[in-house]
């Protein structure tokens, strides 16, 4: 439920709801565990609704050498520190095949991006 502590990995999900926000989350998980909490989080969706990530990611449409070394250089450090990465704008999208739509936006810090996916193909 919502505010309890726990492992968002597998603690239960509440019923139907509007939007998730994973935020700052993707970096320190591998790539299968990031796409079965994706899964997850989208199941809980009403219809309309939208998952958002925000995290450091590479990639984006609009990326500059700043934005991808910095990204790049947070996801050694996360590398080093807790195992994690900084993942792809195309590897989220991946994740998040579900979607009908998907939209990315790259914030003011660099390579730091918050993606969009909504409208979800049930199942």
């Amino acid at each position: 439920m919502i505010g309890t502590p726990g492992d968002i990995r597998t603690l239960p999900l509440p019923g139907r709801i509007d939007v998730v926000l994973l935020a700052n989350v993707i970096h320190g998980f591998d790539d299968e565990t990031n796409a079965r909490l994706i899964r997850r989080a989208a199941s809980t969706l009403n219809p309309g609704g939208s998952l958002y990530i925000l995290d450091q990611m590479r990639g984006t449409r609009r990326s500059s050498f700043l934005s991808d070394f910095t990204a790049l250089v947070v996801g050694l450090n996360l590398v080093n520190e807790a195992g994690g990465t900084a993942y792809t704008v195309g590897r989220v999208r991946n994740w998040c095949a579900g979607a009908r739509k998907f939209s990315v936006r790259s914030l003011k810090f660099p390579g730091v991006v918050l993606t969009e996916a909504g409208n979800w193909v049930p199942g």
